[in-house]
């Protein structure tokens, strides 16, 4: 019965080994998350170095950069930055939404009086902050 005040570990409590395995790679520098990321900076980083752009010089507008070198650097940013994401953003395949619509000719005047006013209480307005309305009771 863990979780239940019963034997056993509390619930969510990593057990033993689980808990040495974070620890050590805690220890061993940075996860692979923060690898990545920081790959990606360093190559992204890369990028500003070799973007082709013009510069003004005292003979004139000179081209300078590497357009080839330029491609590769943002391939491989691109490439770290998308090993990174999972770590740090939901997948949008792994969020359900389903479309349901509204028929508000099915409510009679004292069903939409009432919807209005629920909506009015419910809705958010630009001052708040943190997705946190105002409650009325």
């Amino acid at each position: 019965m863990a979780g239940k005040g019963g034997p056993g570990r509390k619930r969510g409590k990593p057990n033993k080994v689980t808990a040495e395995k974070v620890q050590r790679a805690l220890e061993g520098g940075p996860l692979p998350a923060e690898s990545l990321l920081s790959l990606g900076r360093a190559a992204f980083s890369m990028c500003t170095k070799f973007q082709p752009r013009e510069i003004e010089t005292a003979d004139g507008k000179k081209a300078i950069g590497d357009e080839r070198k330029f491609m590769e650097w943002m391939k491989i940013a691109g490439q770290m930055f998308a090993l990174a994401a999972p770590y740090y953003n939901y997948r949008l395949s792994a969020v359900k939404i389903e479309d349901r619509r509204v028929d508000l000719t099915r409510l009679n005047d004292a069903e939409l009086a009432q919807f209005e006013e629920l909506y009015a209480r419910a809705a958010l307005t630009r001052s708040d902050q943190g997705g946190a309305g105002s409650t009325h009771h």
